[in-house]
């Protein structure tokens, strides 16, 4: 009796990954390709579409742990909303810095910057993501009140991005960043 089709193609897949682990080269090719494919934004649309994923709710799979980690399994490590909303134009700056430090120490969550500022320059040079609100001084709409709105953007960006927590950092010596401290898988 011969192997049924599914048997070979299992030796077949088993044979293949079996000479892939023990080629160098090819482990290293294998490495680079699957990071270009999860860096490509039409590959992410074409996986979510194959294996039917939801990406508007919880879509934090795919979004970029910036430019300070490295590594596999970082589309693991939970998203954080970093609030500087209400942050002086000096401070942002050292704020943005600061929350490097604790990402580099701790390993332990990606970042969502959350600006009622220009900063956008500042946050890209990290590579993280980052979202924008409408500041308070601007804000013009007479029915609904600014926290109001602000709020329900909040709880928007924490659907859409799939967040943990929520860090307020409109300080230097805000608590929110022994917050970030703590997300550390040592802490």
């Amino acid at each position: 009796m011969s192997p049924s089709p599914a048997s070979r193609a299992a030796r077949l897949a088993q044979t293949v990954a079996r000479r892939v682990r023990s080629n160098p080269t090819a482990e290293k090719l294998g490495g680079r390709v699957a990071g270009r494919v999860r860096d490509s934004r039409t590959a992410r649309e074409v996986v979510s579409r194959v294996f039917d994923l939801d990406v508007t709710v919880g879509g934090s799979v795919f979004l970029s742990a910036g430019r300070l980690l490295g590594g596999q399994g970082l589309d693991n490590l939970p998203v954080v909303l970093v609030l500087l909303v209400g942050a002086t134009d000096d401070d942002v700056p050292q704020l943005l810095e600061r929350v490097a430090q604790e990402q580099v120490l701790t390993g332990g969550f990606r970042p969502v910057v959350v600006l009622d500022s220009d900063h956008f320059g500042a946050v890209r040079e990290y590579g993280w993501p980052v979202d924008f609100v409408v500041p308070e001084g601007a804000w013009t709409h007479p029915e609904v009140a600014w926290r109001d709105y602000l709020r329900e953007r909040l709880r928007a960006m924490r659907r859409g991005y799939g967040a943990v927590a929520l860090v307020e950092l409109s300080e230097p010596d805000g608590l929110g960043l022994d917050v970030l401290a703590s997300m550390g898988a040592g802490a």
